[in-house]
């Protein structure tokens, strides 16, 4: 039992899947999912090799697994019938271990030991320098896809009448773990438009592009009303390749009138939802069939709409997934985090302009000097005039 090596399966009656079959899938998975995995039999020998989607990175999770832990969790799961899968911690703080019992009838035939690098920078005892990281979502989803394909392989009668049973179901898993991975990365390029110094308005299409190409939607809007001009200002756009114009379109003062009916509150619409009928027209003349609109707030005044954030798509069949949901919550969320900075900081600005404009007017001489370092740090207008050539020398 452990991770170097494997041997050969035996050849009975529970072992419908044989080893390169194994493999292959096992591989496959630790791909698409970013989880570290390898198969024990029943006789307790390790039958693949530990899977990973990078071989370096496997090699050294190998290398950090626990000989003892793993000897006790398989016992835990093939020996008794109490435990089917136990998650554990590790000596390493983002790093857990999970064993998955795969049953045939009433009988453990095989046992899966998956491993998950978490992402936790500040952790202490974490294993770093792993690009192969997951959430809990992924990991324990993993697992439960594991317990689920496997016995139904092994209480199917034959591979042929199992594999088309359970092919929709593998492929919508498949295509649900590359959404979470597209997700993950689309989330991390948004984060860190945090720290970019780019324009408010530069920030807010990028940030339109990454949810929108990541989402698959024909377009995604970031606006602020304006109730006084009567209109709404384009902060950001981003619109697909083979989708219609709207924003060029319509009225914007419309476009302010349907904002006000949705107010401080998210709406969530698609083909199915329920809204006004003269709403629905007006959507339906550009296109657009369903749509998640979430508000961004003002920081000085409470529940005062300073921005909206828009995700809009023109598929009729389009029905918003609670993975969707939660993607654009995220997003909005960053952009509500990116506005509080950006206003912040023209607010401290500001406050430091209309400060020197009272300095230089006041009627005595104001310098500022670093006591430790002797640098002037600032100066008022009628000292430097006055003191120029000791500013010069530095001799003030």
């Amino acid at each position: 039992m452990g991770t170097e090596g494997h041997s050969e399966p035996a050849k009975n009656s529970s072992m419908i899947l044989d080893r390169n079959l194994l493999q292959r899938d096992q591989d496959y998975f630790a791909d698409v999912s970013g989880l570290f995995l390898f198969a024990i039999d029943r006789e307790g020998r390790q039958i693949t090799d530990i899977s990973g989607r990078d071989m370096r990175e496997t090699n050294r999770v190998a290398e950090l697994l626990n000989e003892d832990q793993i000897e006790d969790l398989y016992k835990r799961v093939m020996q008794t019938r109490l435990e089917e899968q136990i998650v554990e911690n590790t000596e390493f703080s983002n790093m857990k271990i999970a064993a998955v019992a795969i049953k045939s009838g009433k009988e453990a035939v095989l046992c899966f030991i998956v491993c998950a690098i978490y992402y936790d920078p500040d952790g202490e005892d974490a294993v770093f320098n792993i690009r192969s990281v997951v959430d809990e979502n992924i990991f324990f989803g993993g697992l439960d896809f594991l317990r689920e394909i496997y016995n139904r392989i092994y209480n199917s009668t034959s591979l042929l009448e199992n594999e088309r049973a359970t092919a929709d179901k593998l492929k919508a898993n498949e295509r649900a773990l590359a959404a979470a991975e597209k997700q993950s990365e689309a989330m991390s390029r948004i984060l860190e438009l945090l720290d970019s110094d780019e324009s408010l308005e530069n920030i807010c299409t990028e940030l339109a592009r990454i949810s929108g190409e990541c989402a698959g939607i024909s377009h995604t809007y970031i606006f602020a009303p304006d109730p006084e001009r009567s209109t709404v200002e384009v902060k950001g756009k981003y619109r697909s390749e083979n989708a219609d114009p709207v924003i060029e379109r319509v009225n914007r003062s419309e476009v302010l009138k349907y904002a006000a009916q949705v107010g401080s509150k998210p709406m969530v619409v698609s083909s199915r939802t329920e809204i006004d009928y003269d709403f629905r027209l007006w959507l339906g003349s550009f296109g657009i069939i369903g749509f998640v609109i979430l508000p961004i707030f003002s920081a000085r005044q409470q529940r005062k709409v300073s921005l909206y954030i828009v995700f809009a798509d023109n598929d009729p069949t389009r029905l918003w997934e609670r993975e969707d949901i939660k993607f654009f919550g995220d997003a909005a969320r960053i952009l509500q985090s990116i506005y509080d900075k950006r206003m912040n900081k023209e607010a401290l600005t500001s406050s430091y302009v209309s400060l020197k404009v009272i300095l230089n007017n006041v009627g005595s001489y104001i310098c500022v000097k670093d006591k430790q370092t002797g640098e002037l740090i600032f100066v008022n207008k009628q000292m430097e005039e006055d003191f120029s050539e000791e500013i010069r020398t530095g001799s003030l």
